[in-house]
């Protein structure tokens, strides 16, 4: 979750698979570095009081959700890099059954392109489900649908 409502349309399709499917969520939200390109460590002027405010605002954004939905949402975890980088590393280390995430998907020269975050995290190591956030959810492809299928 990036704190857009893009990133935040997954999180109703994510809660009916997990509920669908008697499955736990993990949420993950990326700090991203100040400086674009740092890709190993913090620069040293990165600033760490700036670094604090942005994960504990980070962890306060995804406790909202763990409030509202106890029953599947049971963990919350803020990592810091960059974003594509940080979640296929990520799932790579808890070895998920099922990543949703949205994409901000746009139709250029003859093909649809998820977007380089959702591109990246595709070729990753687990099954993903992309929500588009404009999409509209029809029974075929309705979250209860999917858990069905993945069953």
């Amino acid at each position: 979750l990036d704190g857009s409502r893009e990133s935040e349309s997954a999180v109703g399709v994510a809660i009916e698979i997990a509920r669908a499917m008697g499955a736990q969520i993990t949420l993950l939200r990326v700090v991203p570095p100040i400086i674009s390109g740092v890709e190993i460590g913090m620069p040293e002027a990165y600033p760490p009081e700036l670094d604090r405010h942005m994960v504990k605002s980070a962890r306060s954004y995804l406790k909202q959700f763990r409030t509202a939905h106890p029953d599947v949402i049971t963990s919350a975890v803020v990592e810091r890099g960059p974003a594509a980088k940080a979640i296929v590393e990520f799932v790579s280390q808890i070895r998920p059954d099922l990543v949703v995430m949205a994409s901000r998907s746009r139709y250029s020269t003859g093909r649809w392109a998820l977007g380089s975050v959702a591109d990246d995290v595709i070729e990753g190591p687990a099954p993903v489900v992309i929500v588009h956030p404009a999409a509209e959810v029809t029974e075929a492809l309705s979250p209860a649908a999917l858990a069905a299928h993945l069953r």
